[in-house]
């Protein structure tokens, strides 16, 4: 079984009264298992303890939370969007500007249709050629 375990740790004293000492211990512990899949185990330890020169009191609160990622699926599915995505994008770019091309073709080729309400649709024409460009 192919594990690697870190362990990270922090002991800090938060007070100290007469004879007693308080500390706080958190610790953290990461599981990379890359056998099974499971690439992050974490678990997370609250310890708060008071130590008395004749008794020791514990009081602890435990959380775990498990993260089952594998990132050779998230880098698979991450390139196949990334090419879905250029794809569209280009297609769209594409379809803008040639069809766009093609009605300032037709209205410098044709001149029955250069009216007056024409000319803003030339004009429309023109500045979604220009953003079908910048796309």
């Amino acid at each position: 079984m192919n594990q690697t375990w870190i362990s990270l740790s922090n002991i800090d004293r938060l007070t100290k009264r007469y004879d007693y000492n308080n500390f706080l211990l958190t610790a953290d512990l990461f599981l990379n298992d890359t056998n099974n899949d499971v690439n992050l185990i974490y678990q997370s330890f609250f310890f708060s303890s008071t130590i008395t020169p004749h008794a020791f009191q514990t009081i602890s609160n435990i959380n775990q939370s498990i993260i089952i990622k594998d990132p050779e699926a998230n880098a698979l599915s991450s390139s196949i969007e990334k090419f879905i995505l250029t794809f569209l994008m280009s297609t769209m770019a594409f379809l803008t500007v040639s069809g766009n091309s093609l009605v300032i073709i037709a209205f410098i080729c044709e001149p029955t249709i250069r009216t007056y309400s024409n000319y803003f649709i030339l004009n429309l024409s023109i500045a979604d050629l220009l953003i079908g460009l910048i796309w």
